[in-house]
Order: structure tokens, then C-alpha cells, then sequence
């Protein structure tokens, strides 16, 4: 099966998450192809889970201070900081999948990062199966937990993934983080201790060069599938740049 592949420039906040939905609203299944996209972010941008309230999750002052964006992704979960890291994001249909269950699912598509963490030298696994003695409540900061389907090396979590799907249709994005700020508590407003647990590729002491290219050849392997590359179509730049300007009349809840 052929995938779309996407590899965007380095973006805001903003348009990353417009991209993101973009994406998701216009594919249709049976009929669009799959996608998969990497991008990076600049500036720094927290994102929001969908129903998380940015005064009550994060510090928006101290954010706006250091040049920190904040959004809102389409899935649910906890914020992220997103500064030095790999995101992906997955667009498919649901038939595609050899599975039903949205755990099933959640770990299916993210099997190509046990992949390439493991062909790194990486001891990677999910909490559920390796630490499950680790696996807590939602705290409102995604470092701060593992979920069951969150993946750890060592037994702590690395990163983290959420899901929107439909009936037909499954979006799903992760963050793949170089680095971990060391001060990253005073820019959030729900508990953030748990961020010991958290570990990130620089603290593993692993190379980063190529490691892009091992992502997606793990993706291709796992999922049985093949890549062509493009760009965002004229009309997918439009709606998401149409998307930004909606959003900036609207800003988050406080």
C-alpha cells in the first residue's frame, strides 16, 4: 500500500495544528490515500489536549515571556512543550487496520517507534508490558504519566501520542523529543514532578543524525507499506492559513 508522506519546514504552533487538521477534516476514507507527516516546531509552542484550559494548565505569562506559543490540538491528552523534538502525525482509514480496539489501534500505529528506538539500541516497550508499577492518572502534563499504551525505555516514558478517530476514519499524532528543558515547571500550572520520569534522546546519549531516516524506514517496515513523498497541496495551505486567521479571532479559554 502507498502512503503520503509529508515533510514540513519547522512552523508555529499555529500552523502546525491547522496543518494537523487540515489532514484529518479532508481525508476521506475509501477513497484519500494514507499520510504521514513529520514536522518540527519554531517558536517553542505548548499544546493543549481539546479540552484542557490553558489558565488552568499552563503559566500563558511566563509562555508569552520566553516566546512559548500555545494551542490547541484536535485530540485529547495533556500539554506538551514542544521545542527540540520530531513530531509525526498519521491520517488513515480505520479498515486498514488489522485491529479494532482503540488500544489495539493506539499501539499498532505506534509500533514503528519500538522499531527505530530499538534499532538505535534502545530497550523500548510500552508502560503496560514493561512498567506497569509506573502507569498513572492523567495529571495534566503528558511527561508527568504513562499511560497503559505510552512507550518507556528503561521504564520511563518517552514522549507521548494521542488519538482522534471516527467510525471510518483514525488521526493520530507523538512527539518524539531530543531534549527535555530542565526548568520546564515554571511555565505550567498543573504538577510537573513526575518529569524526572520523562527521558529524551539527548539523556540516552543517542546520535540524531539519520535518525528521521530510521523513522520512517521503521513506519515502512512495520506497517508493510511504501512511501511517496509530497508537498501540501495549494489548497491544504489555503484552509489551514484560512484556519489561523479563524483562530486568532477566537483565542483559548483562560
Amino acid at each position: 500500500m502507498r502512503w503520503r508522506l509529508i515533510r514540513t519546514a519547522p512552523a508555529s504552533g499555529a500552523l502546525n495544528m491547522a496543518i494537523d487538521r487540515v489532514l484529518s477534516e479532508s481525508f476521506k476514507s475509501g477513497k484519500s490515500e494514507p499520510v504521514f507527516r513529520l514536522y518540527s516546531w519554531s517558536p517553542p509552542a505548548v499544546s493543549l489536549g481539546r479540552f484542557q484550559k490553558a489558565g488552568e494548565t499552563v503559566d500563558v505569562e511566563m509562555c508569552r515571556k520566553h516566546g512559548i506559543d500555545i494551542v490547541r490540538r484536535i485530540t485529547g491528552g495533556s500539554a506538551i512543550l514542544h521545542e527540540n523534538e520530531l513530531t509525526y502525525s498519521i491520517v488513515c482509514s480505520a479498515e486498514i487496520l488489522p485491529c479494532r480496539g482503540v488500544k489495539e489501534s493506539y499501539m499498532y500505529l505506534t509500533g514503528f517507534l519500538i522499531d527505530a528506538y530499538r534499532r538505535i539500541g534502545l530497550e523500548a516497550s510500552y508502560a503496560c508490558l514493561s512498567a506497569p508499577e509506573r502507569v498513572r492518572k492523567d495529571s495534566g502534563f503528558c511527561f508527568s504519566e504513562s499511560g497503559p499504551c505510552d512507550i518507556t525505555i528503561y521504564g520511563k516514558k518517552i514522549g507521548g501520542s494521542a488519538q482522534k478517530r471516527t467510525r471510518k476514519k483514525i488521526f493520530q499524532h507523538g512527539s518524539i523529543p531530543f531534549t527535555i528543558r530542565d526548568d520546564i515547571e515554571k511555565f505550567f500550572r498543573v504538577p510537573v514532578s513526575g518529569s524526572s520520569e520523562a527521558v529524551s534522546l539527548d539523556k540516552l546519549h543517542c546520535p540524531l543524525e539519520g535518525f528521521e531516516d530510521i523513522i520512517l524506514e521503521s513506519f515502512e517496515r512495520k506497517m508493510g507499506v511504501e512511501f511517496y513523498e509530497t508537498s501540501l497541496t495549494a489548497g491544504e495551505k489555503e484552509l489551514a492559513e484560512k484556519l489561523i486567521y479563524e483562530k486568532e479571532k477566537a483565542p483559548l479559554a483562560e
